[in-house]
């Protein structure tokens, strides 16, 4: 962001100093990643207050939950290949794979740490260990929209024990991860919502008419 607003001011959404047609945040001494086109309606006070969970969940939800997955896709591709196909693919492509996938891995896991440890208020061990902390952030998310986080946590593990299961046998069972995925996002998607306060509110600012 090149523009920048005094430092006495307040807290809020503004318009986009890039020039897009859209609301960002003001944290109060920089401008935040938290977008909103014109037109929404966000809760300033809700919002703020659940500043650093809505961030932390964005970077679930953009980050975290699709490197997490794609790295037991690509992991489980690569058992496959080296196990079970009759042409089994370069030992190259194969290392380069599991790197991909270790890389993924780390990448996804820093962000569901982050998560992890905005939404549980607190750092917790559970939060840095992979794969672990993705079921954490399943029921720490399930929790807070008052779903049943047991249930949940177990339909997800069902689901991608189906896949790795299966995958050798019946490629198109990657629609078991798929499912997954999009699940952990929507999820994640609507709890920004919650804490953002989409549904309520109003804007500090009001955007200028163009010229």
């Amino acid at each position: 962001m090149s523009d920048s607003l005094p430092s006495s001011t307040p807290p809020g959404w503004y318009p986009d100093p890039s020039g897009s047609p859209q609301w960002r945040v003001w944290t109060g001494s920089r401008w935040s990643e938290l977008t909103r086109p014109y037109g929404a309606r966000p809760e300033i006070s809700q919002l703020l207050t659940n500043f650093k969970e809505v961030r932390a969940l964005r970077a679930a939800a953009r980050y975290g939950i699709g490197c997490v997955t794609g790295a037991i896709g690509l992991a489980v591709g690569v058992a496959t290949h080296w196990t079970h196909s009759a042409q089994p693919a370069s030992q190259s492509f194969l290392a380069a794979s599991v790197a991909v996938s270790l890389a993924l891995l780390i990448f996804g896991s820093a962000a569901l740490s982050f998560a992890v440890n905005e939404l549980n208020g607190e750092v917790t061990p559970l939060a840095f260990i992979p794969l672990v902390n993705l079921v954490t952030f399943t029921a720490l998310v399930t929790h807070k929209m008052g779903g049943r986080p047991v249930q949940r946590v177990v339909s997800q593990l069902v689901l991608l024990a189906l896949f790795v299961a299966s995958y050798p046998t019946m490629s198109w069972m990657v629609v078991a991860l798929l499912i997954v995925t999009i699940d952990e996002i929507s999820w994640t998607n609507r709890l920004i919502e919650r804490l953002s306060g989409d549904s309520v509110g109003f804007l500090l600012v009001k955007p200028k008419a163009k010229a």
